[in-house]
């Protein structure tokens, strides 16, 4: 395990110098997958992350869907889960700041910190570690409450399962 981690460190700073240079190569490469002049969809879908992925696959089931997303495609190393952070401030991550903090990040340069965002095909899952989060039950009851309704957790919760296909646990756990 010792020695995967220095190797580990080692390499992912070679592999984030890679990336930088490889993304300029990829959009020469896949400029060929764009629409054509006069193409006609039904819908059009911007984002390309979990959500955006989801709602474009269900659409597409019925209807022609245009699928944008501003960054890349994905790079084959971000199914690797442990080189997400090669992947961070490169040009798969918007690089975001958070707003300037007067209670917390003291030590950090102008109390501000990176919020990486995937830029990329698949979105923040493509550089997060393949992390999903549900989000928490008492938003979704929140959002009914203010006249959302359907959108309570009882109610979006056999959509979450729905998409969830880690099949890893002896039991479902969900």
């Amino acid at each position: 395990m010792q020695l995967w981690l220095h190797l580990m460190n080692l390499l992912l700073p070679i592999l984030s110098w890679y990336l930088r240079f490889s993304h300029q190569i990829s959009i020469i490469l896949n400029s060929g997958a764009s629409p054509q002049n006069g193409s006609a969809f039904d819908f059009i879908v911007v984002g390309s992350g979990p959500g955006g992925s989801a709602v474009a696959g269900r659409i597409a089931k019925l209807h022609s869907v245009l699928l944008l997303e501003a960054g890349a495609p994905a790079h084959l190393m971000q199914g690797i889960p442990i080189l997400f952070p090669a992947f961070q401030d490169t040009p798969y991550d918007w690089s975001f700041l958070t707003e300037r903090q007067s209670q917390t990040m003291a030590l950090l340069e102008d109390r501000r910190t990176r919020w990486s965002a995937g830029k990329a095909l698949g979105g923040g899952s493509a550089i997060n570690a393949m992390i999903s989060l549900r989000g928490n039950a008492k938003d979704y009851d929140e959002w009914r409450e203010m006249g959302n309704p359907g959108w309570g957790y009882q109610d979006v919760l056999p959509y979450f399962k729905k998409s969830e296909t880690f099949k890893g646990y002896p039991f479902d756990s969900r």
